[in-house]
């Protein structure tokens, strides 16, 4: 026959149970959640695990924006980059093995620049199909004119040893004479002696 100090032990652990019993299924039937934090979490923050989505200040602020620099160095396993917009409509930075960039956008739309692009020298473009020159004139080394005008219709095209010009139109009959090392200028036969024989 048990002792009475072993049956008061055994009388508090069967009330303590019992106790134990209760809070569990209290927690278990009337879940209790804490207050949602009064401000959205920081980058890196540990997030609250009682918070749930949608609730008050259950988000994350966007993370803190990163200047970079000539040291900086973005190593992309896959060697792709997006810019998106959402799933589908976004402009992707792809790096070859040799260093080669290529920028691609979704839907065929165009890339715009808004400020200038400098092409550093040894550089080239390759096959430009279609678009509107709006630069400066394009110099003789390069396959231009050095110039920005065009002559009107029946001029003839000179070079006045700096970039290509052009005469007037001059008259019917007309023939273009030398200037020497100025202006070519249009001359009637009647200068050089010959008569209309009819």
């Amino acid at each position: 026959m048990l002792s009475l100090e072993k049956r008061k032990i055994f009388r508090i652990l069967e009330i303590s149970s019992i106790f134990v019993g209760v809070i569990m299924a209290l927690y278990y039937f009337y879940p209790v959640f804490a207050s949602p934090p009064g401000s959205a979490y920081a980058p890196g923050e540990t997030t609250d695990p009682t918070c749930s989505p949608g609730d008050t200040n259950c988000t994350v602020y966007p993370p803190l924006t990163t200047t970079l620099t000539t040291s900086t160095a973005i190593t992309m396993a896959t060697s792709a980059l997006r810019f998106a917009y959402d799933s589908t409509n976004y402009t992707a930075l792809t790096v070859a093995t040799d260093g080669a960039l290529t920028v691609s956008s979704t839907n065929g739309v165009t890339t715009t620049f808004v400020n200038k692009i400098s092409v550093l020298a040894n550089s080239y473009f390759g096959t430009i199909a279609s678009g509107t020159w709006n630069g400066r004139v394009v110099g003789i080394a390069y396959g231009g004119t050095n110039s920005s005008s065009i002559g009107p219709a029946g001029s003839i095209a000179y070079s006045d040893g700096a970039s290509y010009m052009f005469t007037l139109a001059g008259s019917s009959g007309q023939f273009l004479q030398s200037g020497g090392t100025g202006t070519p200028v249009w001359a009637s036969t009647s200068t050089m002696g010959f008569v209309n024989l009819q």
